[in-house]
């Protein structure tokens, strides 16, 4: 009997341990969705904030607050897993912001994601995206 309670402990610790890999993974996808969609959100709230201000809203230091982004874009995102920056860029004379959602921790720890003004499309620096 005490032999089947040490293979049963056995089987567990192995589970707990090969399993996590695979949530690791899964836990990063659902990180780099997460980012995914906020940048969405920030790219239709700049088409609405520039429609208008004639202009497109920027962070005020290297990394836009919970509050900046509320109070200009009106919506709430949640900075627990990425650090998010919006800056001003010119392409053909034209005005426009580039949005970076960069990752705190985790396997894509220091990569990022970002979106533009004149295209919609996310660039994914992380293959687990």
């Amino acid at each position: 009997m005490m032999e089947i309670l040490i293979v049963v402990v056995i089987i567990g610790i192995m589970a707990i341990i090969f399993g996590n890999a695979g949530n690791q993974a899964a836990f990063e996808r659902q990180r780099g969705q997460e980012a995914i969609s906020n940048l969405e959100l920030i790219h239709n709230g700049e088409k609405r904030f520039f429609l208008e201000h004639n202009n497109y809203f920027f962070c005020g230091g290297p990394v836009c607050t919970p509050e900046e982004i509320r109070s200009n874009l009106t919506f709430v995102i949640d900075t627990r897993n990425f650090e998010y920056s919006i800056n001003s860029t010119t392409v053909a004379s034209q005005p426009g912001y580039r949005a970076v959602a960069t990752r705190r921790s985790g396997e894509c720890v220091g990569r990022s994601l970002n979106i533009t003004h004149n295209n919609s499309t996310i660039q994914k620096g992380c293959d687990k995206w």
